[in-house]
């Protein structure tokens, strides 16, 4: 459901810049659900053409859909599912962005997010922490698996999800249940996207609303 602007106090700028957050995340899980259905759907449907061709003696329809089954578990279900962590990081983003643009408004700062140091991420929270006061958020339970899915991210768009067992982001990776496979490709699956959702969700509902000190 959309979320209802009415329930947000806009005159403050972690209220404002978490609405804006909800509508780009509102729909994020249930299309996560349709889409685990869809894709079972489909796998379900190549596993029973198989075993009907094979009831048949078929074995040549019954290996070509056997095939497109295992291709479609083992490469469009992770690609898919690697494209929703892309989405939910990029809503993130822009979400801090647009709270340190938030507070720049309301508090007349005249220094902007984009001239300080840094990039991304990395540079909103040093943006919120210096110039706006608000702190702790690097100490928040959740920032280590929201600088996982940072780096889960980079990894996606940058070295197409391959990683070498040796790296340390393979070590990272097994602890917030990211599978890698024998051939050191990321695999996301429907839980992960899932959990990282609602930490961003937790993350972000509690970060944005912190009190700011005086800086």
């Amino acid at each position: 459901m959309v979320p209802d602007i009415q329930k947000y106090d806009t005159n403050i700028p972690g209220e404002i810049a978490l609405y804006w957050l909800h509508r780009d995340l509102f729909p994020f899980e249930k299309m996560l659900e349709t889409f685990e259905v869809a894709i079972n759907t489909y796998e379900e449907t190549y596993f029973e053409n198989a075993q009907r061709a094979d009831a048949n003696g078929d074995e040549e329809k019954s290996n070509e859909q056997m095939i497109q089954a295992i291709e479609f578990r083992t490469t469009v279900r992770p690609q898919a599912y690697s494209s929703w962590v892309l989405l939910l990081y990029s809503f993130l983003e822009e979400g801090f962005n647009t709270l340190c643009r938030a507070y720049q408004n309301k508090n007349s700062y005249t220094i902007s997010y984009l001239e300080v140091k840094g990039k991304g991420l990395e540079r909103a929270v040093t943006y919120l922490s210096k110039v706006c006061g608000v702190k702790g958020i690097k100490q928040h339970k959740l920032w280590r698996k929201i600088v996982f899915l940072r780096n889960l991210r980079n990894r996606l768009v940058h070295d197409a999800g391959r990683v070498k067992k040796e790296e340390s982001f393979a070590k990272v990776a097994e602890e917030f249940n990211c599978y890698i496979n024998d051939y050191g490709m990321i695999e996301v699956d429907y839980d992960l996207a899932s959990d990282l959702y609602r930490s961003v969700i937790e993350f972000a509902g509690e970060i944005f609303r912190y009190s700011p000190s005086k800086v």
